[in-house]
């Protein structure tokens, strides 16, 4: 599955120029230095920050994009509140969004997508690109999509076999749906639909919006609740169609990670509905998702993520810290970073103000989100910190010590 190097977003909320990681590129649509250093994002990377500093607006950056493939832009933008709703104030250009993938091990593959609006008063894609990297950095090699200026509905691809100057032509009608939507599933285009599948794959938590979508206050535990337990029934009757014969040693192994926990398994609950079944020791009858508490239903939501044999290839997580006490967090942490290490795992991207995950990480994978004086985000690799490398020289533990000075 391609492995996400690096990224940039530009003119979203709050991320008004925003890059991390290898952004190849990133110069032509995010106002950077080209010589800055590149650092390619790990397998599992660390965003944090005090509350408002952008790190949920990073990961909602990712779910418009998916938004954008499944629903077409604007109703992308549309779920969001409209395109004004969206873009940076007092900012110009489009929306833009990057993405540098590893294709393979001596090829990177870079994915924008830029938003625009004026055509008819409605958002629409002003340029879409995906291109292997050139040798040199002031151009690309020929693409295998191309869209631009929104007028002509025209993408050029480099058919699978042949050479760079023969290029077919697709005309679409309307461009307000991407490309890598409409030919992502044709059997002669398989690296767009690689790409397209990383988007329509990835898994992404948000603890915030679920709690919006719940009200009064005093609903928001029941329905946060239901809402994992339903994921939970979701996730496991997929296990037992897609992979019958290994899921019970799959919940076998989710279960011996849980205290006083023999069993986990889906069954018929309260008004005869499926239900998440969980059976403990010293309790002769089964607790019901309902019945249980929301972090543990997280958590278990989690590990089914961390567990699955066919892996998403993204999974961003949104404040994993809530309803999950420290103990439970560092062990699921410590479970992700033996995962990623085999090359058939998820790759994980997980936001927090939780400043005692920068003790579990190193800091070459934790990424500092701050308010500008412009009241943007701005954003900086941890251990480009002198103070962080002398820290860790020293064998302090730098999160209590430092990174919780940038949370709340």
């Amino acid at each position: 599955m391609p492995f996400l190097e690096g990224f940039w977003i530009k003119n979203f909320r709050a991320l008004k120029q925003f890059a991390i990681g290898s952004c190849y590129l990133q110069f032509v649509y995010v106002d950077e230095d080209i010589t800055q250093t590149q650092y390619e994002l790990s397998p599992t990377t660390i965003l944090i920050g005090r509350n408002g500093a952008g790190k949920s607006t990073v990961l909602d950056a990712f779910a418009f994009v998916c938004d954008c493939i499944k629903l077409g832009v604007e109703d992308a933008c549309q779920k969001r509140g409209g395109y004004d709703s969206l873009y940076s104030q007092g900012s110009t250009g489009p929306l833009s969004f990057g993405f540098n993938f590893r294709a393979s091990p001596s090829k990177i593959l870079t994915y924008v997508l830029n938003i625009d609006f004026g055509v008819s008063n409605r958002p629409y894609v002003e340029t879409e690109l995906l291109a292997y990297r050139a040798e040199s950095i002031e151009s690309f090699q020929v693409p295998i999509l191309f869209f631009q200026n929104g007028q002509k509905i025209v993408r050029h691809f480099l058919v699978s076999g042949k050479g760079n100057n023969d290029l077919s032509q697709v005309e679409l009608t309307d461009m307000r749906h991407l490309g890598l939507a409409s030919l992502g599933d044709l059997q002669e285009y398989p690296v767009v639909g690689k790409i397209k599948d990383f988007f329509a794959k990835c898994s992404l938590s948000s603890y915030s919006e679920n709690l919006r979508a719940f009200s009064p206050p005093s609903m928001v535990f029941q329905g946060v609740s239901n809402f994992y337990n339903e994921e939970l029934v979701a996730l496991l009757r997929y296990f037992r169609k897609e992979y019958p014969d290994r899921t019970p040693e799959i919940l076998n192994r989710i279960a011996a990670k849980l205290p006083d926990v023999e069993m986990i398994d889906v069954g018929k609950g309260t008004q005869n509905r499926l239900s998440l079944v969980l059976k403990k020791k010293n309790f002769p009858n089964p607790f019901y998702g309902n019945q249980l508490p929301e972090g543990l239903l997280k958590l278990l939501t989690y590990y089914c993520l961390l567990e699955e044999p066919k892996p998403v290839p993204f999974v961003g997580i949104d404040e994993p810290e809530n309803g999950l006490d420290a103990w439970f967090l560092k062990s699921f942490l410590d479970d992700v970073q033996a995962a990623v290490q085999t090359k058939n795992s998820s790759q994980f991207l997980f936001a927090t103000h939780f400043h005692g995950l920068a003790n579990w990480m190193a800091p070459t994978n934790v990424w500092i989100l701050e308010t500008a004086s412009d009241g943007f985000t701005q954003v900086q690799r941890g251990s480009d910190y002198p103070i962080v490398n002398d820290m860790v020289r020293n064998d302090q533990p730098v999160g209590d010590s430092w990174y919780s000075d940038f949370c709340v």
